[in-house]
């Protein structure tokens, strides 16, 4: 099914959809040593685009902090 079907009852576009979705963000808490991403409530309108596409966002997610390294400059071979 396209996004375009699941939010044919909103007045806006599926870019624009998609960037209300891109605004949720997580938080990284910190407690004793633990931590974790902490997900907040979206708003209304993303609320909305979510339940319609059957999506359920968890609450809390475990925190990684993961180092990415590219060892291969990406300038270089794209020439």
């Amino acid at each position: 099914m396209f996004m375009s079907e699941l939010w044919n009852h909103c007045e806006c576009t599926v870019p624009e959809d998609i960037d209300i979705l891109g605004a949720i963000s997580s938080t990284i808490v910190t407690h004793q040593g633990a931590s974790c991403q902490k997900i907040p409530q979206p708003g209304k309108h993303a609320s909305e685009l979510l339940a319609a596409a059957g999506i359920t966002l968890p609450e809390v997610v475990p925190a990684k902090t993961i180092n990415v390294v590219t060892r291969k400059k990406l300038a270089e071979s794209r020439n």
